[in-house]
């Protein structure tokens, strides 16, 4: 019995020994070994901020057709409401009361649009054979063009001069577009003129739907909506500051698969209604292209097929929900948050050691910060137990059956014993 004492009270004191050596030990002399039983590791991910607002799909755009009286008598309308048109379609008739003066003021019209017609030509044509010097600096980039003699002005980085010059042909030739229907229309309606002697039909310049018809004869005549549609929707004052003209967003639409990606495009500057009592309000609207992103589409189906389903699943009217990209960042090195304490993370090093650094994140996104600066991709970092984690310490981690293999034991040159029994002992 007093041997069994003795042995008991050697452990108590051999225990309590090594307890006060580690106590006193300031300058670190005693090599102190942490216990990891949870880690991850920092990985390259894209983050974003979005703001999530609900919205309503609409008409992109509307026309008015008007109808001067001092220029005939109206006959009748050749289309009715929801009745699609493009560019060209007869939308109503009336009689002229003064032939030659009508066929006086078609043929000055035409000769307007023509000319119209060849110095956007001669404009298109001018800026295509224009070649942006390759210098990255030009003073002297401006360009004269013969329409009217407007100068262009072109930017002085040949990437951006490159944009603004696709940007100033894009728009011309949507201008010339629209003046060669115009043309076509007055020279139909000259012809009609000349063959029926007192009859005119009013022809479309634009393509839609349309979606009013004044039946009194009240101006407008007619309103034609867009195909085209947007989503519209209300930012608080808060968000006003926030959103930006450009910013990308994608379109949910509600009860349905469809996803479609899409920039804001427009943002009042004046809210809905002023109140000194009530938030602002202010309206915005987003563009978007009418090609799925992500839909419950068969596999056999033709891509003629699903771009036909998709089409008559927009309509206006319809709600969903417009994520909009605030700020992303695309291959970023983030780390999940409960490897963040107090604005450092512990490192795992290769030497077996604990290396705390001060870090500085950026975007936070589902559970996930962005690493700014203080650690590479690809590093180990250790989560828990915080008590554990102490700087210049060695670390063990459990040891877990899964990942052990016969190749674990065989390789030449891995000192396995060491970390293995460490490990089994730790569990």
């Amino acid at each position: 019995m007093r041997r069994s004492h003795f042995i008991q009270l050697g452990i108590l004191v051999f225990i309590a020994v090594n307890l006060l050596l580690v106590y006193l030990d300031d300058e670190a002399r005693v090599d102190r070994v942490s216990y990891v039983n949870k880690w991850s590791e920092s990985v390259t991910a894209d983050l974003k901020r979005e703001l999530y607002k609900p919205v309503v799909l609409a008409a992109a755009d509307e026309e008015e057709i008007y109808f001067d009286r001092t220029e005939g008598i109206f006959q009748q309308f050749l289309v009715s409401v929801g009745e699609e048109v493009t560019p060209g379609s007869s939308l109503f008739t009336f009689r002229v009361e003064n032939y030659y003066e009508t066929e006086s003021d078609l043929l000055q019209e035409l000769e307007r649009v023509q000319g119209e017609i060849t110095a956007t030509e001669q404009a298109i044509s001018q800026m295509k054979a224009y070649q942006i010097p390759a210098n990255e600096f030009n003073p002297s980039s401006s360009v004269l063009i013969t329409e009217e003699d407007i100068f262009v002005e072109l930017p002085e980085s040949p990437v951006e001069a490159e944009l603004m010059k696709e940007q100033f042909i894009a728009e011309k030739e949507q201008e010339l577009a629209a003046k060669t229907i115009e043309l076509t229309t007055l020279e139909n309606q000259l012809a009609e003129l000349r063959d029926t002697g007192d009859m005119i039909t009013y022809e479309s310049p634009f393509g839609g739907k349309i979606k009013h018809i004044s039946t009194d004869l009240s101006n407008p005549l007619i309103v034609i909506e867009s195909t085209e549609l947007h989503a519209t929707g209300d930012l608080s004052e808060a968000e006003r500051l926030e959103v930006e003209e450009g910013m990308n967003a994608v379109l949910q639409l509600e009860e349905t698969d469809v996803l479609l990606e899409g920039t804001v495009e427009l943002l009042g500057d004046s809210p809905a209604e002023l109140n000194v009592e009530k938030e602002s309000i202010y309206p915005f609207s987003a563009s978007f292209q009418e090609d799925t992103l992500e839909e419950d589409i068969e596999d056999e189906e033709t891509e003629a097929e699903a771009e036909t389903e998709i089409e008559a699943e927009l309509l206006p009217g319809y709600h969903g929900t417009l994520a909009i990209t605030l700020e992303e960042s695309l291959g970023a090195t983030t780390i999940f948050e409960d490897a963040l304490l107090n604005g450092s993370v512990w490192q795992m090093t290769s030497a077996g050691r604990l290396e705390q650094k001060a870090v500085e994140t950026g975007l936070y996104e589902d559970q996930k910060f962005e690493i700014n600066s203080g650690l590479e991709v690809a590093s180990t970092l250790a989560e828990a137990p915080v008590r554990q984690l102490r700087e210049g310490a060695s670390y063990i981690t459990p040891l877990k059956w899964k990942q052990v293999t016969k190749e674990s034991f065989h390789m030449k040159g891995n000192n396995w014993l060491q970390p293995f029994v460490s490990g089994l002992l730790a569990r």
